[in-house]
């Protein structure tokens, strides 16, 4: 047993309703419903994993808080921004993070959307 599981989470509708990606928006969300699990680690359809040993070590890491994420560090970002020089050195891969899931902190989130769109 790897002690992992691989699932889909169920889909949310984009309430954002002339966005292009119907479904996409709320998979960045959804993952902190899914309370049966310890953590979730969310990867996009595009990323490429060439090494299990350093997802496992992802699982390994300590305990933390609820409102934290474990993600990487977006490098491409900061270079294709219109105006570079108000580039975010440090923004985060949407890509690739791991939290853990909790009620509370998605249901903060699903109210906010109101407020957003």
């Amino acid at each position: 047993d790897a002690g992992w599981t691989c699932v889909s989470p169920p889909l949310i509708q984009n309430p954002w309703r002339t966005s292009p990606w119907k479904w996409d928006y709320m998979a960045k969300i959804q993952p902190y419903s899914m309370v049966q699990y310890r953590r979730i680690l969310q990867l996009d359809s595009d990323i490429l994993v060439t090494s299990p040993g350093a997802l496992e070590e992802l699982f390994e890491l300590p305990e933390f808080p609820s409102r934290f994420i474990y993600a990487i560090r977006d490098c491409v970002a900061p270079h294709i921004r219109a105006e570079p020089a108000t580039a975010v050195r440090h923004e985060l891969n949407g890509g690739v993070f791991m939290i853990k899931p909790d009620m509370e902190v998605f249901q903060d989130m699903l109210n906010g959307i109101g407020k957003w769109y």
